[in-house]
């Protein structure tokens, strides 16, 4: 089975609290020489994905565009994951890759109890809160290790969100990254009320390859940069 990796999009190192987002990555400096990206052809018409060969040789780098900040870009490819995750759900597919966002923040306590529910299999989380005594001043941070690797103090810890800023105090738990062990495990997080989004999106991008650049990508690592659209939800 062919080696695939999918990235937060906007890059951290450990533990990151800022109080806006980055500015996204700009594909077009990824590409070396002359060489191209690939067009993907999609399946529906509420998302792009492009790839390119990595700087390394060895991989191959494919990345997902979706406005986000409009309203009517962002339903669309709700509604066209939900109709992805619906038919995953129904398949005999086993060890998905999803990234979960809440509808908004969950404590440690509950996230866990979803995630043991569902079958998921952690690998990194986002936590969101507010700077201390400004709750207009947003803040978020990644954790790259499972939520069980951490105690639930060490999670909600305050962290210092900058210079000439106080403290940011996390409100919960907002985005996961993990596997989903079967389709059970995603219909199970489609029925939660606190879920807002299951992405699918790093096997579908995997499979359009396999299908439209089998020679491409034959023995190499794909990074699958994803985003999520946490930062347009009222939290």
């Amino acid at each position: 089975m062919k080696k695939t990796i999918f990235l937060w999009k906007h890059v951290m190192v450990a533990i990151l609290f800022l109080g806006a987002l980055l500015p996204p990555l700009f594909m077009s400096n990824r590409a070396s020489g002359d060489t191209a990206p690939w067009p993907i052809k999609t399946r529906r018409d509420a998302y792009t994905l492009v790839a390119m060969p990595g700087k390394d040789g060895r991989s191959v780098d494919v990345y997902l565009n979706v406005d986000f900040h409009s309203p009517k870009s962002l339903q669309k490819y709700v509604k066209a994951l939900k109709k992805q995750l619906s038919d995953l759900a129904t398949s005999s597919k086993e060890n998905i890759p999803v990234m979960i966002t809440f509808s908004h923040p969950l404590s440690v306590r509950d996230a866990r109890a979803l995630t043991g529910a569902c079958q998921v299999d952690v690998s990194e989380f986002l936590v969101v809160g507010h700077e201390d005594g400004k709750r207009e001043n947003r803040g978020w941070g990644i954790h790259l290790r499972s939520i069980d690797d951490m105690t639930e103090e060490e999670i909600m810890a305050p962290e210092p969100m900058g210079p000439n800023m106080g403290d940011l105090i996390p409100s919960g738990i907002m985005v996961l990254k993990g596997i989903v062990a079967t389709g059970q495990g995603l219909q199970c997080l489609h029925q939660s009320p606190d879920v807002y989004l299951v992405d699918t999106m790093a096997l579908e991008a995997s499979n359009l390859l396999e299908a439209q650049y089998p020679d491409q990508i034959s023995g190499k690592e794909l990074n699958i940069t994803l985003e999520s659209p946490f930062w347009s939800l009222d939290w």
